[in-house]
Parts: C-alpha cells; structure tokens; sequence
C-alpha cells in the first residue's frame, strides 16, 4: 500500500526501475513493459536513497539502515563499491519492525531499537512529525545514542503516516493532533503489556 516512485529507465528502454516503501524499509522492482511483470530485485532491508541503472544494465543503489551508514551496493551483491578512507562508524543496534493494535483495532506499525540486555528498560518515544511523514529503517546516530544510553526507543507511524495507503495518510485531515496520539498512547501500553517497557520509568 506505500507509494510506488518510478526511478530510472534500462538503457534499451524496456523496463522500469521502481521503488516501492513497505512498513518503513524499501524495496526495489523491475517493471517490464512489453509483458506487464514486476520483479522484486534482491536488495538490502532499509532506506534506499539512491538508484540507477547503469550502461551494462546492472543496478546500483544506496542504503542504509539502524545498523549502518549509507553503503553503495549492485543489486545481488553485499560487496560495498566504495569505502570510505579511516575508520567506520560503529554499529549501531538494528530498527526492529513493531506491529500492536490501537483502541479501534486498527494495525499499527512502528520500529524498536532495543538496548542490550534483557527489560524492561526506560522507554523513549520518538514521534516522527510532519504529520504527513514516516519513520522508516535508517541510520540515525541520534536514535543509538539514547539506545547506548540505556533507554529503549520506540516509533510509531500512527494515522498520518505515509506508506500505509491513503485512507491512512489522509486520517488527520482537520483532525490533527487527536488520532496520531491515540495511536502513541496505544503503542506504549503495548510496551508495558509486552514487558518490555517499565512502567515506573
């Protein structure tokens, strides 16, 4: 039900390049014209930011994802085409994708990232904004931090978000402010009702 973005074009023409956002992480797609068929291509889980097909019709994208900064990658393989001079970033713990129920029993989904050790932990809610936006698999250093310190972090792409259909998306229209936080307050009791977020901190 996420948007479907056309991308770049087989230098012969015939076929598409497609990005396609599902629950937070894309996914890439050959669209080919003459027989209507979509391939899935074989892609790394995250946010993809970049694609391109290249003269020989190989394809190059660019992800990353809570584990990672950005890579540049060909399509099939887990060989980064560049590096960069020095030393890496440290890993970062993975965004774990998170499914609970808000009070009209409506699915809602969302990430966690989880400190080490066992819970439950103290929990920070982050809430994406915009209201039109997403929180999606990404390297965010921000996010590892509070996970180093301690705290397990939550996302929730309430009504509003984008990437979940248009009846979702559009849920906030003159009604801003109201929906979104229902659908927070229904994450965080999950947490509780899960174990995993302590309910004194």
């Amino acid at each position: 039900t996420g948007p479907v973005v056309p991308v770049a074009w087989w230098p012969d023409a015939s076929a598409l390049l497609l990005l396609h956002m599902v629950d937070g992480r894309h996914r890439m797609l050959r669209a080919d014209l003459a027989s209507g068929t979509l391939t899935v291509l074989p892609t790394e889980p995250g946010s993809i930011t970049a694609a391109a097909v290249r003269p020989d019709g190989e394809v190059w994208y660019r992800v990353h994802a809570g584990e990672h900064p950005a890579r540049l990658l060909a399509v099939g393989s887990d060989a980064a085409l560049l590096t960069p001079d020095g030393p890496l970033a440290p890993a970062g713990r993975p965004f774990e994708p998170w499914y609970f129920t808000n009070p009209h029993g409506q699915r809602v989904h969302g990430f966690l990232v989880r400190p080490e050790g066992d819970g439950p932990w103290s929990v920070m809610l982050r809430v994406h904004g915009g209201p039109y936006s997403t929180d999606t698999d990404r390297w965010a250093p921000d996010i590892q931090s509070h996970v180093d310190a301690g705290f397990l972090v939550a996302m929730v792409n309430y009504r509003g978000s984008e990437g979940f259909g248009a009846a979702w998306r559009d849920a906030l229209t003159g009604n801003v402010g109201f929906l979104e936080a229902e659908d927070v307050g229904a994450g965080l009791d999950d947490l509780v009702a899960r174990g995993l977020a302590d309910p004194a901190r």
